[in-house]
């Protein structure tokens, strides 16, 4: 049995695709575009060979489509990754359960949670952080864990109830990457009534205002930005998040699949 057309993601599962002869939607994540596609020659050659014979190429932001045309000369339909926004609203609460800090992000350098470890020791009050992560880097998880303090949690991956609870609870979510696509966990935190703290990426220039509103920026070379951003966080938290129809179109995963369904298999 071979199906009409498969909807394959991340590259290795395109290609797949591609050599077993069935025509494929492809997904690229952006790791595999911002960084792998980049730093190795072969990996480049697939991703291009991949891209290439898709069907039609899905991604989550302007950045990840203009740098795949750039590269791959490749034009594709810019569809986020959704969630159940009111599953997600249903969390919020009108205060922080505790003062703790909350990661939500991979495991490895380009996350800079070296940074975000060195930037609460300089706080006058240096908070638990709790480690939410979906992947690790072994030698960078060893080198954070030495670094960290016995207050804070490595927790892994967690289930969506879970994680959307720890969300919740927070006074403040870290999410300071050093390059970024559009991270669909920094709109979940927002969508479950959380402050955030993220690095100036392009991604923020598409957020409507009333995400934007729960937004700080951080600055990473500035010796106190965790200490502004806790500040910013604690003004902020009280104030319920009601998202805007443009936020629900933004996240939404019932809006965004009939989107894909609609622009992409045009049904």
């Amino acid at each position: 049995f071979k199906p009409q057309i498969v909807h394959a993601a991340p590259i290795y599962y395109m290609l797949i695709a591609y050599f077993a002869g069935i025509p494929y939607i492809g997904t690229p994540q952006a790791g595999e575009i911002l960084e792998r596609s980049k730093g190795n020659i072969f990996y480049r050659i697939f991703a291009k060979l991949a891209i290439k014979n898709a069907h039609k190429i899905i991604v989550d932001s302007n950045v990840l489509s203009n740098e795949i045309d750039k590269n791959f000369g490749v034009k594709s339909s810019i569809i986020r990754n959704g969630f159940d926004t009111h599953y997600a609203l249903s969390f919020q609460k009108s205060q922080y359960k505790e003062k703790r800090l909350l990661s939500i992000r991979g495991i490895q350098s380009n996350y800079q949670l070296l940074e975000l470890i060195g930037a609460n020791k300089k706080n006058h009050e240096i908070l638990p952080i709790d480690f939410v992560y979906p992947f690790k880097d072994a030698n960078y998880f060893s080198v954070l864990k030495k670094n960290s303090s016995l207050e804070d949690n490595f927790l892994g991956k967690l289930d969506k109830k879970n994680l959307y609870q720890i969300m919740s609870n927070a006074l403040l979510t870290i999410s300071i990457p050093d390059s970024d696509s559009s991270p669909r966990s920094v709109y979940e935190a927002i969508f479950c009534g959380s402050i955030v703290a993220v690095t100036n990426l392009p991604f923020l220039k598409e957020l409507p205002n009333c995400m934007l509103s729960r937004i700080f920026i951080v600055n990473i070379n500035n010796n106190f930005w965790l200490q502004e951003a806790i500040k910013f966080a604690e003004l902020t938290y009280h104030k319920k998040y009601v998202p805007s129809q443009t936020a629900f179109e933004f996240c939404d995963q019932i809006f965004l699949t009939k989107k894909i369904i609609s622009d992409i298999y045009e049904i």
